[in-house]
């Protein structure tokens, strides 16, 4: 039995063993093929790390690029002063909001600054076609003073309308109120009050998986006080509050 090297390990001839089987050798590359195998995973393993580079560019690029949205249709009134220019019950800071059940329903609120503080809740059940203009009536006991509401729709197409209750001539936060609907607005339920005094700018957010979770911030205040200036111009002189 002689043995030779050439590239790979060959026998010539049959050993034989009494009493065991034969297996051939296992065939060894040599040192050239294992510098080319080397090679050819080193450029696949490079040309894949080329591939996942220019997909995570391609990707943060995505993101960089400026997005545009079109409005669908023309500007549309949803109160009936919203056309006029020469009222001063112009209503301001609207908010929207959609059903997630029922997609055809929007709520919008806003606020109306003079000639005094009140609030109006608008409701579409035809996607935007038609508004109704709800009362939003002052619970017993709170002046007829609404302030700064918003409107959510929790995940079950309930909707939420809050708004805070002012008080005196300083226009003082009072309380904070909650409002639920369950027909897109039309009737709303008898108001809870949610939070106490100096408490206002109240914004709602609905969970959109619990239904019976909203999240709600607002502003707190400590304190509230008239300022009474002892000189005239800009007031960089001394001031006196009084409580």
């Amino acid at each position: 039995m002689t043995s030779k090297w050439r590239g790979r390990l060959k026998w010539r001839g049959r050993p034989r063993w009494p009493g065991r089987k034969w297996r051939a050798p296992i065939a060894l590359p040599s040192s050239d093929q294992w510098r080319r195998h080397v090679s050819r995973v080193w450029g696949l393993l490079g040309a894949s790390l080329v591939l996942v580079g220019v997909g995570a560019v391609v990707l943060a690029g995505s993101y960089d690029r400026s997005r545009e949205a079109r409005v669908l249709g023309t500007d549309a009134p949803i109160n009936s002063g919203a056309t006029e220019s020469g009222g001063i019950d112009a209503q301001n800071s609207p908010t929207v909001a959609r059903s997630p059940v029922r997609p055809a329903e929007l709520a919008t609120s806003s606020r109306i600054d003079t000639p005094f503080f009140s609030c109006r809740l608008h409701v579409s059940s035809d996607g935007g076609k038609r508004w109704t203009l709800i009362p939003i009536r002052a619970p017993k006991g709170e002046e007829a003073k609404c302030f700064a509401p918003d409107v959510a729709f929790s995940a079950d197409g309930t909707l939420y309308f809050s708004f805070v209750t002012l008080k005196g001539r300083g226009n003082v936060p009072n309380a904070t109120w909650i409002s639920t609907s369950k027909d897109g607005g039309r009737t709303l339920s008898k108001p809870v009050k949610v939070l106490g005094k100096l408490a206002f700018q109240v914004r709602l957010a609905a969970d959109p998986v619990n239904r019976d979770r909203v999240y709600m911030t607002w502003l707190q205040g400590r304190d509230v006080a008239s300022l009474r200036f002892t000189g005239v111009g800009n007031p960089t002189s001394p001031f006196v509050g009084a409580a």
